[in-house]
């Protein structure tokens, strides 16, 4: 499960412990390697076959099997290509096990799968978000990731926490989740207006929650000096939560566990935010949308409360092929009344496609960050795109 891409000459070949598609001299098969270093090498015959077992036995052994190499040639006869490679399989980087992302990939990764072998399906790996996926389709570890809309701009133009630009393209929209304040239902708290002089729980630091609140302060004019900033995770915001040790936890989009188990062992309630808050928001941050935190949902929503949703999104990289981006764009517009059956997570996922018909590859462009073209052929052949 790991592209392989080929040096043509022995000395490369004998201090290269992985092969590195990236810095590969094109896009020939083992085979072909094989035969080029035995021609220019034949003394060398004996160690380079050697030490090609060696390493494709290490690979093996890491990734579980590698398949197919002998008879793929440019076209890839048994393969797909992904970047110049020979491609075992397609990786996508998710959250922690059970997360949002996580549960989500396994939904589009079973409609990708379907009809292909194993050579060639979509692997969902466990990562620790955003950030990290964008580190790792950079390093060609992934060909695929999920992120929140916020990050991808700042990874295209390098700016904190990103210390290079990195070549992401868009992909698809995932969701727009609904993230919301919570408080114990005995709090005197009425709104977001009200935090003042509060301990309010941010997420950990420098976490996408925290940039989602310093987006949201900073437009409402909330400074962090007027309340009590907590960089904590979200199971210890809960506890600290209920123990009354915080005032307000700021938790991501649901449906969310913590939250979820939170609210059964207390009585909490959704924070609203202030009459014209909530517009002003959403009139200046172009990957928010207004999501409906729907009554009953989880315990304590007593009520319908509009929060800010924020966009997550599906992301490649430049240099994956667009066949692969093609297939995986089709999978998703294809069935965009079938993911929502799968995970609720999904739902209105057809409504953040309707900007396509009316923007055109705009619509998806966050951040300034171009649409794939594999992605950008997929939805003209399902009638998103004119």
């Amino acid at each position: 499960m790991i592209a392989i891409a080929t040096p043509l000459h022995f000395e490369r070949l004998k201090t290269c412990s992985t092969f590195d598609y990236p810095k590969a001299h094109g896009s020939c098969c083992i085979s072909s390697m094989i035969r080029n270093v035995i021609q220019q090498y034949p003394e060398r015959q004996a160690a380079c076959r050697n030490r090609f077992r060696s390493v494709c036995s290490r690979l093996r052994h890491k990734w579980r099997a590698i398949a197919a190499i002998s008879c793929c040639g440019v076209n890839g006869t048994k393969g797909k290509l992904r970047t110049g490679g020979l491609i075992m399989a397609v990786r996508m980087g998710t959250s922690e096990h059970g997360g949002t992302f996580y549960t989500q990939g396994q939904a589009i990764a079973e409609l990708f799968n379907r009809g292909r072998s194993g050579a060639d399906q979509c692997v969902v790996q466990t990562s620790d978000a955003s950030i990290h996926n964008a580190e790792q389709l950079d390093g060609g570890e992934l060909e695929f990731g999920f992120m929140a809309s916020n990050w991808i701009g700042r990874a295209k133009n390098a700016t904190a926490p990103f210390t290079k630009p990195i070549a992401v393209r868009m992909v698809a929209p995932a969701n727009a989740g609904p993230m919301c304040f919570v408080k114990l239902a005995s709090s005197p708290i009425r709104s977001v207006a009200d935090f003042n002089g509060k301990r309010v729980a941010i997420g950990t630091k420098g976490s996408g929650m925290e940039q989602h609140i310093r987006t949201i302060f900073d437009l409402l004019g909330i400074s962090f000096d007027s309340f009590t900033p907590l960089h904590m995770g979200f199971a210890e915001g809960a506890d600290a939560l209920v123990a009354g040790a915080i005032d307000v936890q700021f938790h991501p989009p649901i449906p969310n566990k913590v939250l979820t188990d939170l609210s059964q062992c207390a009585d909490i309630r959704v924070v609203p935010f202030a009459a014209g808050q909530l517009d002003k928001v959403l009139a200046q941050v172009p990957f928010y949308r207004p999501v409906l935190v729907e009554k009953n949902v989880f315990r304590g929503v007593v009520e319908d409360v509009m929060q800010v949703g924020v966009i997550n999104v599906l992301v490649t990289h430049e240099r994956v092929l667009d066949n692969v981006v093609h297939d995986m764009a089709k999978a998703i517009a294809d069935n965009l009344d079938r993911l929502p059956q799968m995970n609720l997570l999904f739902k209105g996922l057809k409504d953040l496609f309707t900007p396509l018909r009316i923007k055109g590859a705009a619509a998806f462009e966050f951040g300034g960050v171009p649409l794939h073209p594999g992605a950008v052929k997929a939805y003209r052949e399902t009638g998103w795109l004119s």
